[in-house]
């Protein structure tokens, strides 16, 4: 029998002790050899016996060892989730284009003369700057039937009166003034009461949609089994760095993940900005909540926990406004994190409940480890930046390039599953960076937040409007 002991001392070279044929009664070593450097080597008598070694080694050393490779083997196991989860993405995201992607027609409001009514629901809090450009796009629709309901949320500013003037002159435009602030899942409620068709779409005052985008979403709406649907968004304003960052995050992050998990009907997060419901969904769930700050994933949640179908059509654009500084992003990302852990508490039975084994196993996993695993790489990503920046680590640059080129291949791909200009993507390091020390101290502020028992309120965002108007739904805004 041969036994090997390895003891590594922190200021001498490695021992290598090789013992052959130990008697066990007498405990004598017939061979015993050791490697190691002139400098330090260690003599050993051919008395001392293995457990002696082991007694005289630096256990400090051992219970390293074994912490390292504990940690070693933690870490190998958490980035290859990672790499099957960027894999797993691409693989349901190019499937979904495969089977659903169908050609963009010009001419496809005269494909069939039996469109079906929509309303569309814009609840508006102080948004007299962009208000009057999202209604100019509704004053001659080219959809047919189509009912327009534009809520005002108790504004303290003109929004109100733009909102009078534009139902005095056009008749499908319906002002709905509220006599105080109640938040956007009252205003859209209240815009759900008295909307008349069994579609209804939901967008923020700031949006504009492309003039075919209702065709598509009524399209859509042609399967029976279709209770909602998300719209393809991008951002309109990409005019300096912290919007192109942002629009490189919609289409290489957000618009894949949204595609892979449409493959099951089980998309995670129907955005706020524009999507399509059915009356017989939204009643099915009661409606919209105000329970959390993010009524957008608080819908689809319950919309998935009672098994509807939710399908992303990404030819229905909605063009965006996005944080033009950085203190308005942060408030926004603050609250959109804080709401989407309060959907994953307020639903964390919808793993069980859920009659959809597709949201069970995929939908309701990736969100949970999205918002998981983001807190164990932060700390450790942006101690390997530093030592690289400081101080050149091979572990650390192995650890960087193991997340970075996985991710990089998935960005190339989602630009080109949205045909968008590849050229933005000169911009994909400088963006990861900053989003990993953005994200790491806006999950600071929310533990601290939450540490010390303060809600997270909406936070009304500034809107400039400025691309607003020089863009319309036919002419998208320019990049």
């Amino acid at each position: 029998m041969t036994i090997l002991f390895v003891c590594v001392e922190s200021q001498c070279t490695s021992v290598v002790y090789g013992v052959d044929r130990i008697h066990k009664n007498e405990h004598s070593v017939q061979k015993l050899f050791a490697l190691t450097s002139e400098k330090n080597a260690l003599i050993v008598g051919p008395q001392c016996s293995p457990l002696r070694l082991l007694v005289r080694s630096n256990s400090r050393t051992f219970h390293r060892g074994e912490r390292f490779v504990f940690w070693a083997w933690f870490f190998f196991i958490l980035l290859l989730v990672c790499w099957l989860r960027w894999l797993a993405l691409l693989l349901f995201a190019g499937l979904h284009i495969r089977r659903h992607r169908k050609p963009t027609l010009q001419n496809i409001a005269h494909t069939r003369a039996d469109w079906p009514k929509i309303s569309i629901l814009i609840p508006a809090y102080n948004e007299q700057d962009v208000i009057a450009h999202t209604l100019d796009t509704f004053i001659t629709p080219a959809y047919p039937q189509l009912e327009v309901f534009a809520i005002d949320d108790g504004s303290t500013d003109q929004t109100a009166h733009i909102l009078r003037e534009y139902g005095d002159t056009y008749p499908h435009i319906h002002p709905i003034i509220m006599p105080q602030n109640g938040g956007k899942s009252e205003a859209l409620n209240a815009g759900i009461a008295q909307s008349t068709s069994d579609i209804v779409i939901t967008m923020d005052a700031d949006t504009l949609l492309d003039q075919h985008a209702l065709f598509y979403i009524a399209e859509a709406f042609d399967d029976p089994s279709i209770s909602a649907v998300a719209c393809n968004i991008k951002l309109g304003n990409r005019h300096n760095a912290l919007t192109l960052w942002q629009s490189i995050e919609y289409i290489t992050s957000i618009n894949i993940e949204r595609r892979a998990q449409s493959l099951f009907h089980c998309i995670t997060t129907l955005p706020g900005a524009a999507s399509g419901y059915r009356r017989a969904a939204l009643q099915d769930v009661g409606g919209f909540s105000s329970d959390t700050v993010t009524e957008d994933a608080d819908i689809t949640l319950c919309l998935l926990t009672k098994g509807h179908k939710l399908y992303y059509e990404e030819r229905a654009i909605a063009w965006t406004e996005a944080p033009e500084k950085t203190y308005d992003l942060f408030k926004q990302r603050v609250r959109w994190i804080t709401g989407c852990f309060q959907c994953l508490w307020k639903h964390r039975l919808a793993w069980y409940h859920t009659p959809m084994p597709a949201f069970r196993w995929f939908g309701f996993p990736n969100l949970l480890f999205l918002n998981t695993a983001i807190l164990i790489f932060l700390p450790i990503f942006i101690y390997h930046i530093v030592t690289l920046c400081f101080a050149f680590s091979i572990t650390g640059l192995l650890f960087v390039s193991t997340l970075f080129l996985p991710d990089l291949v998935c960005s190339v791909c989602g630009y080109h599953f949205d045909r968008e200009d590849m050229g933005e993507l000169r911009h994909f390091v400088t963006q990861r960076f900053f989003y990993m020390g953005f994200f790491g101290y806006i999950f600071l502020v929310i533990g601290a937040r939450a540490l010390a028992g303060s809600k997270t309120k909406w936070n009304k965002l500034p809107r400039s409007g400025t691309w607003m108007e020089t863009s319309t739904s036919s002419s998208p805004p320019s990049s």
